[in-house]
């Protein structure tokens, strides 16, 4: 993969050079995490998959029952809905969501039982070892983003019901802890943006879900949504389907939406998304700060992309130090794997304090890679209570 970069992209090599030695670091540490893997809690794992077995075959007699169809076959599920007086093209999650219908309602809550057993509860045991250990797939390099992903099964996407099931390899003996980064892609949109408001904000406690709450006198929780909806470049209609989604009427969706477009314009976040869909429009690309490419993006991916792939860069980074303070202390406990904005670790209780000492050793400060004076911190935080992962 190096050469086949090096060989594409020659006039962008040397700019691609923070990014390629981050991926080459991150060798060894994403070795170690395939080769010692997590362990599986059978025990759990087998209640899970009878439990959910349960439910699916109770949700497809109901089905079968009130509706007389298979909800596995879209074209029953359709012609359903058209004799139920819904005008719908089709049967997707999106499409039966906005339906306010119990058989929509039993079809959607159907098929996600039915993807928990077909992708997690009966495929797990497929992929474990002799140990009841499971090595996932991890791909370092698939995104355009850098932000890591992984198959059999995709860990990135574990649902909540299922995180149970995985446990220390050092059974009582070990604690699975979360370190994860506090609203990493807005502290680094701040950075990027140069947002004097977000940074001063950030830097006072108060962040960007409540800043924006309390310039638009918008409810935090529907700040919130907004702002993860615009970071990942939503339209002004995708912003008030989102507040729609969480129980406002379409007229306060629609006043909720101006006002927050209005923040957005105030904090200097807009004028920042312009500029990015100027020069990609212009160069058919984008960088990230580290140097990665962004090509043939579509503009909300245009958006994201900086944003996503300096945050992702910035977890690597932390993965490293910690990685290299393990092997320095000679320690058993180790990351297991990377996790959107944060790194997980397997922990040998003994080790336990001197693990929280290396960790408040790694510098939380967002690297001033422009060289604009800023300060902006990027504090972590630290969640651990049991071997199973919660």
């Amino acid at each position: 993969l190096y050469y086949w970069f090096k060989d594409k992209y020659k006039d962008k090599w040397n700019r691609m050079a923070p990014a390629r030695d981050i991926d080459m670091d991150m060798i060894l540490p994403v070795a170690e995490m395939l080769k010692t893997g997590i362990s599986i809690d059978t025990v759990e794992l087998a209640r899970l998959s009878k439990e959910i077995s349960k439910q699916t075959e109770t949700m497809l007699e109901t089905i079968n029952t009130n509706w007389g169809i298979n909800p596995a076959s879209p074209a029953q599920v359709l012609d359903t809905l058209h004799s139920l007086g819904f005008n719908v093209e089709g049967t997707g999650e999106t499409i039966l969501k906005k339906t306010n219908h119990p058989f929509a309602k039993a079809v959607l809550d159907w098929r996600r039982n039915s993807k928990l057993e077909t992708t997690y509860t009966t495929k797990i045991p497929d992929w474990m070892d002799n140990n009841n250990r499971l090595h996932c797939n991890l791909h370092l390099a698939s995104t355009v983003t850098g932000r890591m992903t992984s198959s059999k099964p995709n860990m990135q996407n574990i649902p909540p019901l299922v995180r149970p099931c995985f446990q220390s390899v050092f059974d009582d003996d070990g604690i699975l802890m979360t370190v994860d980064a506090s609203q990493s892609e807005l502290r680094c949109l701040a950075y990027l943006a140069k947002s004097k408001y977000l940074i001063d904000s950030y830097n006072k406690g108060i962040d960007m879900h409540t800043l924006v709450s309390n310039m638009t006198n918008i409810a935090r929780k529907d700040a919130k949504t907004l702002n993860f909806a615009y970071v990942y470049g939503a339209s002004e209609f995708r912003l008030q389907q989102e507040l729609i989604r969480v129980g406002q009427s379409q007229y306060q969706a629609k006043q909720s939406t101006r006002k927050y477009l209005q923040s957005m314009e105030k904090i200097g976040i807009a004028d920042y998304q312009k500029k990015l869909l100027t020069f990609a429009d212009k160069y058919g690309y984008n960088y990230s700060i580290y140097g990665r490419i962004g090509e043939r993006l579509n503009p909300t991916q245009v958006v994201n992309f900086p944003v996503q792939s300096f945050s992702a860069d910035l977890n690597k980074i932390r993965i490293i130090q910690m990685y290299s303070k393990l092997r320095e202390h000679n320690l058993l406990s180790r990351i297991w794997l990377e996790f959107h904005d944060a790194m997980e670790l397997d922990v040998y209780k003994p080790e336990l304090d001197t693990i929280l000492k290396l960790i408040k050793e790694i510098d939380t400060t967002i690297p001033d890679l422009e060289n604009n004076n800023i300060k902006l911190d990027l504090p972590l935080d630290i969640k651990y209570d049991r071997k199973n992962w919660s």
